[in-house]
């Protein structure tokens, strides 16, 4: 998978490691539950699943889809390295996260549970944001379904399931 490489090489460069290459991809006739749901990522970035239906969509569409979900596979395998700031993503590296240090343990600790109680939109927006930096293409949302294309259409909508 294309998607899946672009990500392993930023995962490799930000020196993450390489845990990205285990996400497999399963298709499944119930993934498609509502009419803009094509795929979704499991939260231990193990899996992302797809409806046959994604088949039928144009495939910058497919294309984009994807990187969201990989954008959700990389923010579920590193939690806490990925804040949003308006618009922006921070990348948080290893200096965050330095165990021996007992003030950088309690600042992780508080990162984790700022990540965790993040809004649904926080982190779809996240998983958009990740995306866009990986690949550099803007994620957009638009037509009926609001599905997701690069480089069109408009930011994720707040109000947007």
């Amino acid at each position: 998978m294309a998607a899946r490489d672009e990500f392993l090489t930023f995962c490799e460069e930000q020196e993450l490691g390489s845990v990205i290459k285990k996400t497999c991809l399963e298709c499944h006739v119930n993934a498609h539950d509502t009419e803009r749901h094509f795929a979704g990522a499991s939260t231990d970035g193990r899996l992302i699943v797809v409806a046959p239906q994604m088949a039928d969509l144009p495939e910058d569409t497919v294309a984009a889809i994807f990187a969201h979900e990989f954008g959700h596979i990389v923010d579920h395998l590193y939690p806490g390295r990925f804040v949003t700031d308006g618009d922006e993503l921070v990348f948080l590296r290893d200096e965050a996260f330095d165990d021996e240090n007992p003030r950088k343990v309690q600042s992780r600790i508080a990162r984790i549970r700022q990540w965790e109680a993040r809004s649904d939109y926080e982190v779809e927006v996240t998983a958009d944001l990740i995306a866009e930096r990986v690949l550099g293409h803007r994620i957009g949302y638009e037509g009926p379904c609001m599905l997701q294309g690069f480089n069109r259409g408009v930011r994720r909508p707040k109000n947007l399931a």
